[in-house]
Parts: C-alpha cells; sequence; structure tokens
C-alpha cells in the first residue's frame, strides 16, 4: 500500500489482527501469527497491548477474541449516524427561522463532539467544526448533557477536565459547575454566554433516552447581539419540542427506527406548557440566572 504519510509498522499489523478477528472470530497467538504471516513474539506483544487498552479479550482456552468494548464503538457508531439522521430535519427547520447556527452534540470523554450542524447564512456567525473538540462545559451543549448524567460519571468528568477559562464567564472549578448544572435541571435548558467565545451565545436542550439518560444535545448559536432574551425564549420552545420529537427515536419499537422522523406538531409543547402550569415569566427569571 503507497500512502503519502508515513505510519508505524507496528500500528497497521495491530489493526489487521482486529480485522482477521473481526472475519474469523476467536483464533489462538499461533493461528494469528500463521495467517498473516507475522512473527510470533510481535503477534503476542500485540495482543497484550490490545488486551490493556480493552479492545481485545482472551477466553480460559487461550483464544483472543474482540471484545465487548469494540462491539459498543461500532454500537455508538451506528447510533450517531442514525441520530443525525433523525435530527437533520430539526437542524433544517430551526435553521430556517432563526438563521443561526444549529448543532447536535455529544460528549466523549471531557470534549463536546459535534455530529452535525446547519451553518447560519449571515456574515456573522459562529461556525463549529464538525468532529471539533470543546471543553464540554464551555457549551450549553455540553452542560445541557452533563446536568443529567448520573452522580459517578459527572464526578469523573469533574476529575478528568482541566478547568482552564477560555473567557472571564468561564465555569473555573466543580463547584460553580454542579450550581450551574442544578440550575439546568430545573429550568430543562442550558446556556453558554460568552463562556466559550466572547460575543457568542448558544441555547441547548439534552435528548433523552427511554430511560432519562442524556445521549445528545440539540442547541443554537449566534452573537449575541441578535440571541435576545426574547429571541431565546422562543428558541427553548421550538429546542424543547425538536429534543422531545428526537428521544422518540429511542422510545420506539425497532422495526420502526428505519422510518423518517414524523412531522412536528407544533402545537403539543404548548398544551403540556399550559397542562403543567408553568406561570407567566418563568423562562424571563431562568434566563437571569443565566445572563
Amino acid at each position: 500500500m503507497h500512502t503519502l504519510y508515513s505510519y508505524n509498522k507496528s500500528v497497521a499489523k495491530g489493526l489487521d489482527i482486529l480485522d482477521l478477528l473481526s472475519e474469523q472470530g476467536a483464533l489462538s497467538d499461533k493461528q494469528i501469527s500463521t495467517q498473516l504471516q507475522y512473527n510470533l513474539l510481535i503477534v503476542q506483544q500485540l495482543l497484550l497491548i490490545y488486551m490493556d487498552f480493552g479492545y481485545i479479550s482472551q477466553s480460559n482456552d487461550g483464544l483472543y477474541d474482540l471484545s465487548i468494548k469494540v462491539i459498543d464503538i461500532s454500537r455508538k457508531f451506528r447510533q450517531r449516524s442514525k441520530i443525525k439522521d433523525v435530527a437533520r430535519v430539526h437542524l433544517q427547520r430551526l435553521s430556517e427561522k432563526y438563521n443561526e447556527t444549529t448543532t447536535l452534540g455529544t460528549i466523549e470523554k471531557t470534549n463536546i463532539i459535534y455530529i452535525d450542524k446547519i451553518d447560519s447564512m449571515e456574515l456573522l456567525r459562529f461556525v463549529p467544526v464538525i468532529e471539533q473538540q470543546i471543553t464540554a462545559h464551555h457549551t450549553a451543549l455540553g452542560k445541557s448533557i452533563l446536568a443529567y448524567l448520573p452522580v459517578k460519571e459527572l464526578n469523573h468528568y469533574c476529575n478528568l477536565v482541566h478547568w482552564k477559562a477560555k473567557t472571564p464567564k468561564t465555569i473555573d472549578s466543580k463547584a460553580k459547575l454542579f450550581i450551574r448544572l442544578e440550575q439546568i435541571r430545573k429550568q430543562g435548558f442550558a446556556i453558554s454566554d460568552e463562556e466559550y467565545t466572547m460575543g457568542v451565545r448558544s441555547i441547548a436542550i439534552a435528548i433523552l433516552d427511554a430511560l432519562n439518560y442524556p445521549k445528545f444535545s440539540i442547541g443554537i448559536w449566534g452573537p449575541v447581539a441578535r440571541m435576545t432574551p426574547s429571541k431565546l425564549r422562543q428558541m427553548q420552545v421550538d429546542l424543547t419540542e425538536a429534543s422531545l420529537e428526537i428521544s422518540k427515536y429511542f422510545t420506539m419499537p425497532l422495526s420502526k427506527k428505519e422510518l423518517p422522523p414524523m412531522p412536528v406538531n407544533t402545537g403539543s409543547l404548548h398544551r403540556r406548557i399550559k397542562r403543567n402550569k408553568i406561570k407567566k415569566g418563568f423562562f424571563e427569571r431562568a434566563l437571569t440566572m443565566f445572563l
């Protein structure tokens, strides 16, 4: 294979081992060595490395196979690919209504990863890059997910993250983050007010699965001058509706998941708000905690 870059031969051999196990299933180190025509000692060393990182497991009879971790990675990839298709119609609708950048994201380790986005057509805009990694609690997308994580996972995040402020408004401690996340759980939405970039404001709402686990988040970014409190209120209503509709993907029967997204009933959220007797001015009072 001819490439335009240099690569580590051991890495290439390790990937060959993973490919072989994915095709043939459990094999011994000698079988792997024979089929790939690699030195047995090198194969054994690579198997130990992949076992240390959890990508390969060894059975009691000495056979090696792909681990649950690899299967989980594949599951997450398929899930992200499908949720992108499901959410796209909502990102498009929000983009057309507000002409601001709409995004779909998830958290990996300590970073928010943008899965999909539709850029604003305005000259002054925020344009994230797909697969761009930004510290999760610097963003509305990240905070909306963190707010609903189990305590153990949230503490793990706090232990891993670097509390380095990007702007004067960035949350820079675990204590401050916990206070903000409690507010987000009460209000149901997250706002990032110049916490990642000065002059940029965003709002986001988590997308929960059937067990109320925060899988993803959907949000809108824009300049502070355009992301006014009154506009944020309208966005909060539409983002909540979109989040609820996307969440249905995680609860519907498997056979129906291949169907295109159902059209949004724009009146359903307003009926729920009325039914729950949310007081007038609730959003404005909640907003003051963020802005």
